[in-house]
């Protein structure tokens, strides 16, 4: 009676996710090309409003992570901003400028990598970013609805 194993086991061990935690607004619905924004139903203004850049909605990063209840830290190398950090109780998004990923910690210890349609970029002063990038990084479902000519008209984010 001798048991012989003819492959090799490997196991890994992951954290699991961390619960769905559920901080700020439960939706956030955002125009294209228009300053007003509704942050559960309440109408907001920002400055940069939504648009399209390459084939790509972006929008702008400040009032996605205030509605999120997240807190914005700017990092910079050489006097030139390099990264932006949002702080949330269950989660730390950092943000490179001009890389096409977003990295996620969550307060657990898990770490998430997110790859962007596109790279994070400063317009008119101001931080924008792909919305399905920013929308992953916080876990919140993405929907949008189109013009009657076929372009996007707006983009929701709920929680």
């Amino acid at each position: 009676g001798k048991t012989s194993f003819t492959q090799r086991l490997a196991i890994e061990y992951y954290p699991a996710m961390p619960p769905k935690v559920v901080l700020g607004a439960r939706e956030v619905l955002m125009f294209l090309g228009t300053t007003g924004y509704l942050r559960d139903g309440k109408l907001m203004e920002i400055n940069i409003p939504p648009f399209i850049m390459e084939g790509r909605v972006f929008v702008p990063v400040r009032p996605i992570a205030e509605s999120f209840q997240a807190k914005i830290e700017l990092a910079h190398r050489d006097n030139q901003l390099n990264l932006i950090v949002l702080k949330r109780d269950d989660r730390t998004v950092s943000i490179p400028l001009g890389q096409n990923f977003i990295h996620v910690q969550y307060a657990n210890g898990m770490i998430k990598v997110i790859k962007a349609d596109a790279p994070a970029r400063i317009v008119k002063g101001g931080l924008v970013i792909p919305f399905r990038a920013i929308a992953e990084a916080f876990d919140t479902k993405v929907d949008f609805g189109r013009d009657d000519s076929g372009g996007v008209k707006w983009v929701r984010f709920t929680q």
